[in-house]
Protein backbone atom coordinates (compact mmCIF):
# COMPACT_ATOMS: atom_id res chain seq x y z
CA UNK A 1 0.00 0.00 0.00
CA UNK A 2 1.19 3.88 -0.87
CA UNK A 3 1.63 6.23 1.90
CA UNK A 4 -1.78 8.02 0.09
CA UNK A 5 -3.52 5.03 0.61
CA UNK A 6 -2.75 4.48 4.07
CA UNK A 7 -3.68 8.39 4.58
CA UNK A 8 -6.86 7.68 3.57
CA UNK A 9 -7.84 4.90 5.14
CA UNK A 10 -6.19 6.76 8.43
CA UNK A 11 -8.74 9.42 7.39
CA UNK A 12 -11.60 7.54 6.91
CA UNK A 13 -11.48 5.72 10.12
CA UNK A 14 -11.07 8.62 12.34
CA UNK A 15 -14.26 10.34 10.23
CA UNK A 16 -15.90 7.41 11.39
CA UNK A 17 -15.21 7.25 14.69
CA UNK A 18 -16.01 11.31 14.93
CA UNK A 19 -19.47 10.75 13.18
CA UNK A 20 -19.91 7.83 15.72
CA UNK A 21 -18.61 10.25 18.99
CA UNK A 22 -21.22 12.79 17.73
CA UNK A 23 -23.86 10.67 17.24
CA UNK A 24 -24.00 9.47 20.89
CA UNK A 25 -23.45 12.96 22.11
CA UNK A 26 -26.58 13.89 20.52
CA UNK A 27 -28.59 11.02 21.97
CA UNK A 28 -27.15 11.03 25.50
CA UNK A 29 -25.73 14.72 26.30
CA UNK A 30 -23.19 14.87 28.84
CA UNK A 31 -24.72 15.76 32.48
CA UNK A 32 -28.23 13.61 31.48
CA UNK A 33 -28.12 11.32 34.67
CA UNK A 34 -31.97 10.24 33.77
CA UNK A 35 -32.98 11.96 37.06
CA UNK A 36 -35.36 14.11 35.96
CA UNK A 37 -38.91 14.29 34.62
CA UNK A 38 -38.93 12.74 31.30
CA UNK A 39 -40.84 14.97 28.70
CA UNK A 40 -41.99 13.91 25.32
CA UNK A 41 -42.02 16.04 22.13
CA UNK A 42 -43.47 15.50 19.26
CA UNK A 43 -42.66 17.71 16.08
CA UNK A 44 -44.35 17.04 13.09
CA UNK A 45 -43.11 18.63 9.80
CA UNK A 46 -43.94 18.54 6.02
CA UNK A 47 -41.24 16.61 4.45
CA UNK A 48 -38.77 15.24 6.54
CA UNK A 49 -37.90 12.03 4.40
CA UNK A 50 -37.12 14.69 0.88
CA UNK A 51 -34.50 16.49 3.57
CA UNK A 52 -32.85 13.13 4.99
CA UNK A 53 -32.47 11.85 1.37
CA UNK A 54 -31.18 15.17 0.31
CA UNK A 55 -28.22 15.24 2.91
CA UNK A 56 -27.28 11.63 1.98
CA UNK A 57 -27.01 12.63 -1.27
CA UNK A 58 -25.11 15.39 -0.55
CA UNK A 59 -23.01 13.02 1.49
CA UNK A 60 -22.70 10.24 -1.44
CA UNK A 61 -21.66 13.19 -4.31
CA UNK A 62 -19.03 14.73 -2.31
CA UNK A 63 -17.43 11.42 -1.25
CA UNK A 64 -18.07 9.96 -5.34
CA UNK A 65 -15.71 13.42 -6.16
CA UNK A 66 -13.19 13.03 -3.45
CA UNK A 67 -12.44 9.06 -4.81
CA UNK A 68 -12.60 10.06 -8.43
CA UNK A 69 -9.70 12.21 -8.04
CA UNK A 70 -7.85 10.05 -5.46
CA UNK A 71 -7.83 7.69 -8.06
CA UNK A 72 -7.24 10.43 -11.00
CA UNK A 73 -4.10 11.00 -9.01
CA UNK A 74 -3.12 7.47 -8.46
CA UNK A 75 -2.92 5.89 -11.82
Amino acid sequence: MSRKNVLLIAALAFSMVLFAFAAGCTSNPAGNTGTAEKTTAVVTTQEPVEITVFAAASLKGALTDIIDQFQAENK
